[in-house]
């Protein structure tokens, strides 16, 4: 075999590689496999003519996955967003439809109306190569659903979710599939099917369990599953999970906001209160706060155990209030575009008890 053959076997065995390790979670070995790529295809008269340019892209990519699962999201932002420019560059539409749609799920945290933009961009991408039934558009799909059930605009997020469950294999890339389930237990919440939401999020956990690295989003998950399990009046079955946490999760201001959902079910407003206010003062952090209208969103749509709360399955997110993140809009150190703020928190309710 000639030097110039072998190398570039080398080159394929080393995508092959770090492909493997961001589908398992392998964050470390994402990181040693794209360095490997990156170095000889930027050294001067790389011995891998032609290919430079899509292997740099497809490093930028895999590095921007890892860093999103990592919660690192401005590197994320910068490495998906350079990818999605050099794969449009050097005209490699399957590269740019996997950059949008993984930078979708990304801005969706920023601003729902973004992450649609991104999405709809790699949908209609894969459209016109043919490419509407391959798992990138499945991913692009479940960011498209999930900013569409943040909106409230449910027939569009559902026709979005049932084609990502077509194309999307979560077994072989469990992180997305985690994604999509995740998504699909909102939905569920949202329309009052506490029971298919309950196996939805458990579902997602258990794929969340094949991931080397713990996937920024797991927490999240866990505390709309547990409440979901308050929805299904299971309070000492949350009471016990809470118990049973370790400091720091418990102490998380995702599990912060299931227990006070949980004080609510227990017609303990103060309790609920005291478990936000860490919350509200900022001495703990929350990323991305406007995905709490979400929940709480979720939460006025199902029957809930507070009377400042209470509304009917399928009633209209309707009860306009200033919430946290639409103050912290006003101020000057928020990046997200004010009208995409703004419609990603109108009409829902405060994070703090009523």
């Amino acid at each position: 075999m000639s030097a110039d053959r072998c190398e570039r076997l080398q080159a394929v065995l080393a995508v092959l590689r770090m492909r493997l390790a961001r589908q398992r979670g392998d964050l470390p070995a994402v990181a040693e496999e794209t360095q490997r790529l990156l170095e000889p295809a930027a050294a001067a008269g790389s011995a891998w003519p032609g290919l430079g340019g899509d292997l740099r892209t497809l490093a930028l990519i895999n590095l921007g996955i890892a860093a999103v699962w990592t919660a690192r999201f401005d590197e994320a932002d910068r490495h998906l967003e350079q990818g999605v420019a050099l794969a449009h560059r050097i005209g490699r539409p399957y590269l740019e439809i996997t950059a949008l749609a993984h930078w979708a799920q990304l801005v969706s945290w920023r601003s729902f109306l973004l992450g649609a933009q991104r999405s709809k961009q790699a949908i209609e991408l894969a459209g016109r190569h043919g490419w509407t039934e391959e798992p990138v558009a499945g991913v692009a799909q479940v960011a498209l659903g999930m900013a569409m059930i943040a909106q409230g605009r449910l027939e569009e997020g559902a026709r979005s979710l049932e084609q990502a469950e077509r194309t999307l294999r979560a077994e072989v890339e469990p992180a997305a599939g985690m994604r999509l389930h995740h998504a699909r237990g909102l939905f569920e919440l949202v329309s009052g099917r506490y029971d298919a939401a309950l196996a939805a999020f458990r579902t997602a956990e258990r794929l969340a369990g094949l991931l080397a690295t713990q996937h920024a989003l797991i927490l999240r998950l866990r505390s709309h599953l547990l409440q979901t399990l308050m929805r299904m009046g299971k309070t000492q079955s949350v009471d016990q999970a809470f118990a049973e946490m370790d400091g720091p999760e418990r102490d998380s201001a995702k599990m912060r906001n299931a227990i006070a959902v949980l004080r609510l079910a227990q017609d303990d407003p103060q309790a609920a209160t005291v478990a936000l206010a860490p919350v509200i003062d900022g001495s703990v952090s929350l990323m991305n706060a406007h995905l709490r209208e979400v929940q709480v969103g979720c939460l006025r749509r199902s029957p809930a155990t507070c009377s400042a709360t209470r509304a009917p399955p399928g009633a209209p997110l309707s009860t306009p209030s200033i919430s946290p993140s639409q103050k912290a809009c006003s101020s000057r150190s928020c990046s997200t575009p004010r009208p995409a703020c703004s419609s990603a928190t109108a009409g829902k309710v405060p994070l703090t008890p009523t």
